[in-house]
């Protein structure tokens, strides 16, 4: 997998599927009837609820292979969202209803689904240890803050005081990391929010010092700071004494890089 990283620092002052339908209408003085007929494909019922028809029919209980994508429908025909076990297997289907597949992070709970959809357990997945619940068992302990700890263990290194992790910076990075991911991009400055230093005061974070790094395609905290404490403008970064407070976003996707690095810094 490719992977990058990019280094900055200022100081200064400051519908699901086709679906055929027809309506129909009756009305009179008191009351709006509508009747819809459905012959196949996806329907939003009026509880806000997605359903499957096939052949005029709701189809209930069972799983769904639509477009190669594999669905659920609940017993009363309404497409399934969130964890189901099945058959003694957990399962879990995305907000748009599609069955998950890799990682999954819950509630800041990681988890693994193999490509058939069933959560992984009691095993080793690309270098993680799942439990026997599927959680990988160093996943209470965030991403976030085990970079916080590996940028605080350099800093220690050349006696400096370490870096506070402040939430409200640290949303900002995730907005970042996240925005890289869906735009396609790779860069400081973003289409939606500008310069890291623009994005920080849109989101009303003060500073006298700011800096930023931002790393694509690593999968663990080592790694991603092994390669930015290997890159001088990065370790520069993490190292500057102006520094005090840090935030920082990481995005997991499937698409570009997917996964999305972002280290902010401030000092006032």
């Amino acid at each position: 997998m490719n992977k990058k990283i990019i280094g900055l620092v200022l100081v200064g002052l400051i519908c699901i599927g086709g679906t055929e339908a027809t309506s129909y209408a009756l009305e009179n003085q008191n009351t709006i009837k509508k009747q819809v007929k459905i012959s196949n494909g996806w329907s939003k019922g009026y509880d806000g609820k997605w359903y499957y028809y096939r052949d005029g029919a709701k189809v209930k209980d069972k799983w769904l292979l639509d477009n190669g994508t594999w669905y659920y429908l609940t017993q009363d025909g309404s497409m399934k969202i969130g964890w189901l076990k099945d058959n003694g297997k957990w399962y879990y289907l995305n907000q748009n209803g599609s069955m998950k597949i890799g990682w999954l992070s819950d509630n800041g709970i990681w988890y693994y689904f193999y490509s058939n959809g069933q959560m992984a357990h009691d095993t080793v997945i690309d270098g993680y240890k799942l439990d026997s619940s599927g959680v990988w068992v160093d996943s209470k302990k965030s991403f976030e803050v085990q970079v916080l700890d590996l940028v605080n263990k350099e800093r220690a290194k050349v006696g400096l005081k370490a870096l506070k992790l402040n939430s409200s910076l640290t949303n900002v990075a995730k907005i970042k990391s996240k925005d890289m991911h869906d735009l396609n991009y790779f860069s400081h400055n973003s289409p939606t929010y500008g310069s890291p230093f623009d994005m920080m005061q849109q989101f009303n974070i003060t500073y006298r010092a700011a800096g930023e790094n931002i790393a694509a395609g690593y999968t663990t905290p080592e790694s991603v700071m092994t390669g930015w404490m290997n890159s001088p403008g990065h370790k520069a970064n993490i190292l500057n004494k102006s520094f005090t407070e840090m935030g920082i976003g990481i995005y997991k996707g499937d698409r570009g890089y997917k996964n999305y690095w972002t280290q902010m810094f401030i000092g006032n």
